[in-house]
């Protein structure tokens, strides 16, 4: 297997985990959805976290952490300003795609908030 190079402004990611979500069956057909369905013999995109290995993008080292959509595949090339830092000194990395993911913070309101009395 080759694996390919970051070009300019995009980072080498080696994906750790996967997540697998809901609206990914929905993807697997050829039905009328809100979103396209994914192509046949082409890996399916979705929400990973993986180690960065190489980077030409301001911001981002080899060995960083990221949170991105390009899933499902071993390693994933993409634009940095797509990737979103993680930090596996505040919770798990597998936590960034459950209960510290984006997708959480749409359904059930700022994770962080604290309320008022």
């Amino acid at each position: 297997m080759q694996i390919p190079a970051p070009g300019p402004g995009q980072i080498l990611i080696a994906n750790e985990y996967l997540s697998v979500d809901p609206y990914m069956r929905g993807r697997m057909s050829a039905k009328k959805s809100y979103i396209g369905p994914y192509a046949v013999g082409e890996p399916m995109d979705g929400p990973a976290v993986g180690r960065v290995l190489a980077s030409n993008a301001d911001g981002f080292a080899p060995g960083d952490h990221v949170l991105h959509v390009l899933g499902w595949r071993e390693y994933a090339v993409l634009d940095a300003a797509t990737a979103q830092k993680v930090d596996p000194a505040l919770a798990p990395l597998s936590a960034y795609l459950g209960v510290l993911s984006p997708e959480r913070d749409c359904a059930v309101g700022d994770p962080v908030a604290t309320p008022s009395r």
